[in-house]
């Protein structure tokens, strides 16, 4: 909600923080979730370069638990 607000840098703090609980959690499927949203915060930033490669590592996670989609609900 934050990022659709322009509130990036919250969204980048919530999402960043999601990030690091779900790694601690194991949880594969949610971290690529965190990363595909700080890449799109990054869009949103135009600071592409970031935004590519945090897309790419969330890409990589969702093929790993074999999400082709990037979108499957728990």
């Amino acid at each position: 909600m934050r990022r659709l607000t322009g509130d990036y840098a919250g969204a980048s703090e919530l999402a960043e923080q999601s990030l690091k609980l779900f790694r601690t959690l194991g949880n594969r499927h949610s971290e690529a979730k965190a990363l595909q949203d700080l890449g799109r915060v990054q869009t949103e930033l135009r600071t592409f370069t970031a935004a590519t490669d945090l897309l790419a590592r969330s890409r990589a996670l969702f093929a790993e638990v074999g999400d082709t989609q990037g979108k499957r609900k728990h």
